[in-house]
């Protein structure tokens, strides 16, 4: 089965991640700023993360994420997962 194309590619996700002014971000923060559920949003960074492109951690009320040191943003478009 073929995977629909994303409507937000992943390398929009992990920008939005590198622009924000702070050390991480949540999924609902990901979620507003590029139009998608936060479920799916969800989805993606922890496809993300499996491919080692970005990183997480549970702050208690929830999870923190932020790009890897090693990030490349033509590997990320090579390798687009669907929303």
């Amino acid at each position: 089965m073929v995977g629909r194309t994303p409507k937000v590619s992943d390398e929009e996700i992990m920008n939005h991640i590198r622009e924000v002014n702070d050390p991480f971000v949540t999924a609902k923060e990901v979620a507003e700023a590029v139009s998608l559920s936060r479920q799916a949003v969800n989805n993606r960074l922890n496809n993300l993360h499996d491919r080692n492109l970005v990183d997480k951690k549970s702050t208690g009320s929830g999870v923190g994420w932020w790009v890897t040191e090693g990030y490349d943003p033509s590997d990320s478009a090579k390798n687009d997962c669907p929303s």
